[in-house]
């Protein structure tokens, strides 16, 4: 897909096959300068023009990208916490992804507290949380549309 500069594209995924796992696809966009014989359907006058514009100043040609998550048709939850001896695992038994926003540890009075971040767990992984001395763990579990507030 070429989209020339001052313009815009929208793209859709379409994703074939079974949809009994989750799979996850990374999606590039890549910017380039039109060359001679590339399919931008300029002119060699209107592509030298082009990249004349771009060369009389500075040049910022930044990539961006995103990860495409498939869900399965049928998911299935099933999140299991364990209180080790000196951690906390959150692990996932389920067939789709979990998420734990607003993840921090705290002091006992739930004042201290680091800054808030945002975790996913995959199907078949696992999230080590290192426990320490007057300090506890608080976070929102989502599984799908069903949200959960844990301490821990």
């Amino acid at each position: 897909m070429i989209v020339p500069a001052d313009s815009a594209q929208t793209t859709r995924l379409l994703a074939l096959g079974s949809r009994s796992v989750e799979r996850y696809y990374r999606v590039r966009f890549i910017p380039v300068m039109p060359q001679s014989g590339d399919q931008f359907a300029l002119t060699d006058q209107e592509r030298e023009r082009y990249v004349g514009a771009m060369s009389a100043s500075l040049t910022f040609m930044a990539a961006f990208g995103a990860i495409v998550v498939v869900r399965p048709t049928a998911p299935v939850y099933d999140t299991r916490l364990d209180d080790g001896i000196d951690s906390y695992r959150v692990r996932n038994a389920g067939n789709t992804m979990i998420t734990l926003t607003d993840l921090q540890d705290c002091d006992t009075a739930g004042q201290d507290c680091s800054v808030a971040s945002l975790r996913r767990v995959l199907p078949g992984s696992q999230l080590t949380l290192a426990k320490q001395a007057q300090r506890r763990y608080q976070a929102t579990l989502v599984e799908g549309a069903h949200t959960q507030r844990l301490n821990f």
